[in-house]
């Protein structure tokens, strides 16, 4: 079974998410094929935090992969989803899909957990991140209580139009709207704010009370962020999988987490089903 992994680091989390739900089910071996360069977007294989390796076909496999991706996205749009031996994500998600034909090639974003609700323990297992300082030391400012984490997503979403076009940007005002919501639910709780753009961040988010922007290293990893952010105890997330997944890989069982009422531009986040019900859509 070979799972197409590309995009960022949220967005590989959901397709290995997804390869390891179906693993679970079939009792079949995921191999992840690494597409993360073949987009306009510069992207690299990031799972190598959790010891997910990605699979080195052959040249003959690429050539039988990339066929049969190609073949089966020129019949999708024909409304057949599952075509040359490619299994293809389809709303609704299914609770319990039909057992892939091997081999097979998985290819979607798989942004909704129910793509891997039966397989959540596993997947939270291999969503371990590692040591780091930087996290260790960020856990013991934590501590206990009502931490925030707030995720301030700019980056590509403001700056690359194609993304622009189809990602809602979060406001200064939806912030500060849903960080007063937080004040009022938990009381004393402090914030602090993680963002591609800190600078941004610090000079027009206007948020009052404890606040703090968290400052990384130029030479953090990527994940070092979530990892921080996933031992805050309540999270104000923007519609980003990055953000989502801190949110989901909390311990804190009382979390509270607000997320955008629209997920992409003119799409209501309910209706896509990608946050479970007891999140908060504002």
């Amino acid at each position: 079974m070979w799972v197409v992994v590309r995009g960022g680091l949220g967005n590989q989390m959901f397709q290995a998410a997804k390869g390891i739900a179906l693993a679970r089910t079939f009792d079949m071996s995921p191999r992840f094929v690494d597409l993360t360069t073949r987009s306009d977007a510069q992207r690299k294989w990031e799972l190598g935090v959790f010891g997910i390796k990605a699979a080195e076909p052959g040249a003959l496999e690429t050539l039988l992969i990339e066929t049969r991706l190609r073949l089966s996205k020129k019949f999708r749009r024909y409304g057949v989803t599952r075509a040359f031996g490619v299994l293809n994500e389809t709303p609704p998600p299914q609770v319990t899909p039909d057992p892939p034909r091997a081999p097979v090639v998985v290819n979607g974003f798989w942004q909704h957990p129910r793509h891997f609700a039966a397989a959540d323990g596993d997947v939270r297992a291999a969503f371990c991140f590692p040591d780091h300082p930087a996290v260790e030391a960020f856990a013991r400012t934590v501590g206990v209580g009502g931490s925030v984490a707030i995720h301030v997503r700019r980056g590509d979403y403001v700056s690359n139009p194609a993304a622009s076009g189809r990602h809602l940007v979060c406001d200064s005002d939806w912030y500060r709207r849903a960080w007063d919501r937080m004040q009022a639910d938990l009381g004393a709780c402090r914030a602090y704010v993680f963002s591609d753009e800190p600078d941004w961040a610090r000079n027009n988010l206007g948020l009052t009370g404890d606040v703090t922007v968290v400052n990384g290293a130029p030479d953090d990893p990527s994940w070092v962020d979530m990892a921080r952010m996933a031992r805050c105890n309540h999270f104000v997330i923007s519609n980003s999988s990055y953000s989502w997944w801190a949110a989901h890989l909390s311990e804190f069982e009382q979390k509270r987490v607000l997320a955008p009422r629209q997920w992409f531009v003119g799409v209501d986040t309910r209706d896509i089903g990608i946050c479970p019900r007891d999140w908060i859509l504002m």
